[in-house]
């Protein structure tokens, strides 16, 4: 049961790169990625996933559910630091 719900989390995460996918496969403006770009996204999206799992599983105790969220959040924290550079000192800060 737990695994087919992480398996779900996971799946649905990396559907999410079928959208850059897409986007690129019809010329639309902005979306230029290479492979590296696909690779950094599946690590962070199935990350995201796994913790996202781990955040709903009712057998895990409040402080690792926190810890699950709290990974969430700093998956997103550096999604948009890739995307847009947050601080420009990081040398893979966006545009």
């Amino acid at each position: 049961m737990h695994t087919q719900r992480t398996f779900a989390f996971v799946l649905g995460a990396l559907c999410l790169l079928l959208v850059p996918f897409f986007a690129m496969q019809f010329g639309v403006e902005g979306w230029d990625w290479n492979v590296t770009d696909f690779v950094i996204m599946a690590v962070l999206l199935s990350g995201a996933g796994f913790a996202l799992a781990a955040a709903t599983n009712s057998n895990f105790s409040l402080k690792r559910r926190v810890m699950a969220i709290s990974i969430v959040g700093l998956l997103f924290i550096l999604y948009v630091h890739l995307a847009v550079g947050i601080v420009d000192s990081w040398p893979l800060a966006g545009s």
